[in-house]
């Protein structure tokens, strides 16, 4: 027997379908492409989806303001029914991105992750002109997810592993036909966004009663993604796509370990500079390229040693560092003003807490090689190196 839309999508993402139609109609067109899709997706009120839309600034008038009257790609032919071939594609990948979840239905988050994997269609070059890629949406999925878990906010349901309801892919592009099958004339919408949508027309007497399904769950207001995150993710889209894994768990090649300063003027500067690439040497990065109260840079030097395979040791230091010039009353009236007190400091040493550093450069890298040789946790046979980068011309010194 066929299976119902209204028993294969859920209640927002059966609305959106049915504003897609709507849309496709008041445009004259024949058939529904992914931006009529885009567009009823839009026009909901609630919903992890509608809340990323938003805030990439697509309510359904700037969608229709972008995709224009063009019909790109996949989205300018159908294959004989009421869909575009790239809907059709979307509208699969949707139902296999709810399969793979277990859900009991095809939500709105589905829907928008068809869209944005539905290649060379209207949606995916406005999604990815919004930034909306498919890496940005899934963690922005899964953040949304455990808020709504730890919230208990309720009504995702899934079918304990089992497939949704509809087992294949034409299955599901059919239940989207039937979707207001009765009438394609066009209904106007109002303005930017849909608060109230038509109910959907009632099955034939002789089908079966619907299937209540729980709601899709409202998450909780949540933090939008700060930008300098969506930068990062775009451009690690790019890099992803490119970039070649090593053999997990290897050895660093040149059994070498570097210990260097956390100064944001030495990232990936170092590595230029000692003429080291990725899967070279384990390079260890703590304020001042010090040991001054940090047990953590012999913990990470062991780790090298016993585990790793580590031979050589490089403490890099690097001219101009910034705690040989460490005031103490700047830094506690700064800690101040973010509500931090002294008292949480439990070292009545305050500059030896924080590693402050002389002002002779190197004088800091062979304080830094002797504590190390001296160590009772590193082995003799690991040699230790003294060497000094100056930060503004990458040129390197041996100290010791």
């Amino acid at each position: 027997m066929a299976v119902r839309a209204d028993e294969l999508f859920t209640d927002r993402a059966y609305r959106a379908l049915e504003i897609a139609q709507q849309e496709a109609a008041r445009q004259g067109s024949g058939f529904i492409t992914t931006g009529h899709l885009l567009i009823g997706l839009a026009s909901g009120n609630e919903g992890t989806a509608i809340q990323l839309l938003r805030a990439a600034k697509l309510g359904p008038e700037s969608v229709r303001q972008r995709m224009g009257d063009s019909r790109v790609g996949r989205d300018a032919t159908a294959r004989g029914g009421n869909l575009s071939i790239g809907a059709e594609m979307a509208v699969q990948h949707a139902h296999r991105e709810a399969k793979m979840e277990a859900c009991r239905r095809v939500g709105t988050e589905h829907l928008l992750v068809g869209l944005i994997e539905a290649r060379e269609t209207v949606a995916s070059q406005v999604l990815n002109d919004a930034g909306l890629k498919l890496s940005y949406y899934r963690q922005h999925l899964q953040t949304a997810r455990q808020l709504a878990k730890a919230t208990s906010a309720p009504g995702y349901g899934t079918t304990g592993g089992q497939a949704p309801v509809g087992g294949g892919e034409l299955d599901v592009v059919a239940a989207v036909g039937q979707v207001g099958s009765a009438a394609m004339a066009p209904r106007p919408l109002s303005g930017a966004a849909v608060t109230t949508v038509p109910t959907a027309p009632s099955p034939p007497s002789a089908a079966p009663a619907r299937v209540p399904v729980a709601a899709e769950p409202a998450v909780p207001s949540e933090p939008q993604v700060p930008p300098v995150i969506g930068e990062i993710l775009r451009a690690n889209e790019a890099f992803a796509a490119a970039a070649q894994s090593p053999a997990p768990h290897a050895l660093p090649k040149r059994r070498l370990a570097v210990l260097t300063c956390i100064d944001c003027r030495l990232t990936g500067f170092v590595e230029q500079a000692l003429g080291i690439s990725r899967g070279d040497a384990l390079v260890i990065r703590t304020a001042g390229a010090s040991t001054a109260g940090r047990d953590d840079v012999i913990r990470n030097l062991c780790i090298a040693v016993y585990l790793q395979g580590v031979e050589d040791v490089v403490v890099l230091g690097h001219t101009d560092c910034a705690l040989t010039q460490f005031n103490a009353s700047d830094f506690l009236a700064a800690m101040g003003t973010q509500g931090v007190p002294r008292s949480k400091i439990d070292n009545a040493d305050l500059r030896g807490w924080i590693g402050a550093l002389s002002p002779e450069d190197a004088r800091n890298v062979r304080t830094t090689v002797e504590e190390l040789r001296r160590s009772e946790l590193l082995p003799s046979s690991v040699r230790i190196h003294g060497m000094l980068l100056q930060t503004a011309t990458g040129k390197i010194d041996v100290v010791c």
